[in-house]
């Protein structure tokens, strides 16, 4: 089960509602949750939307290490900064 999907059922939402919620097309949520699309390499503010409608951070939803990796590298000169 892919991790977008998971997080939605856990939040129990269907992708018509996740996809209404985060303000994207239905079509575009099923391609990522069934990895026909990348959502890893779509553009931020996709991101961004579906974390907020599912109320998480980006690292509950992306997989792919190397990104996971600068999101970790990225909070963590954040921390320092503050």
């Amino acid at each position: 089960m892919s991790k977008l999907k998971e997080m939605r059922t856990a939040r129990g939402l269907s992708q018509s509602q996740l996809a209404e919620k985060a303000g994207i097309k239905v079509r575009s949520y099923q391609a990522y949750e069934q990895g026909t699309a990348s959502f890893d390499r779509v553009h931020m503010d996709t991101i961004l939307r579906i974390c907020l409608a599912l109320e998480c951070k980006m690292e509950d939803v992306l997989t792919d290490p190397e990104l996971l990796e600068l999101l970790k590298q990225y909070r963590e000169m954040v921390d320092k900064m503050a």
